[in-house]
């Protein structure tokens, strides 16, 4: 009993451990370096806003608008909201 709990402990510390990312970037980093490499994926930067910005792209087949968002004080990226804005 024991082993499996160790086997659990293990297998869920390994999944919170990974980061998150959205269309293979990773969402970390500074605003400006995320923006770059969401530029890489063919996403293009409609506008920088208070705590973020606001890029336009595709996934899949479907247009979609991405809020990123980032904290106040250090502008690292730590959030994203994908928005389809047309229904398909």
């Amino acid at each position: 009993m024991k082993k499996y709990i160790i086997l659990l402990f293990i297998t869920l510390s390994s999944i919170v451990s990974n980061s998150q990312e959205f269309n293979g970037v990773l969402i970390d980093g500074d605003l400006a370096s995320f923006v770059s490499k969401m530029k890489a994926k063919n996403y293009s930067l409609r506008k920088y806003i208070e705590n973020g910005a606001i890029m336009d792209g595709k996934v899949g087949y479907n247009e979609v608008e991405v809020f990123i968002f980032t904290t106040p004080k250090s502008k690292k990226v730590f959030r994203l909201s994908v928005y389809f804005p047309k229904k398909t």
